[in-house]
């Protein structure tokens, strides 16, 4: 995920690195979060957990290992990625 402050995300950014990747034959996504000006946290972490949940219901279409996803980013790209990894207690 694109760091951005939470602000709007510019996602072309890192396109260079993860054209890279998906020649070495991993699937990308790129997940865009809605703006903290628009959806106050944890809009955030709310909204890549559902773009996880999209891959994993579209992993044969998209030729996805769903038993292994990575999220990675930067900035709060990366803070949005380590939050979705782990749950939250009492909520799903």
């Amino acid at each position: 995920m694109q760091g951005s402050a939470f602000h709007q995300q510019w996602l072309w950014n890192s396109i260079s690195r993860l054209i890279r990747l998906a020649e070495k034959g991993f699937a990308i996504a790129i997940v865009e979060y809605r703006p903290s000006e628009f959806a106050p946290f944890p809009a955030q972490v709310q909204d890549t957990k559902a773009a996880i949940r999209f891959l994993r219901q579209e992993a044969v279409r998209y030729h996805i290992d769903s038993n292994h996803i990575a999220l990675g980013g930067d900035s709060s790209g990366a803070h949005t990625a380590l939050i979705a990894g782990f749950p939250v207690i009492g909520h799903q």
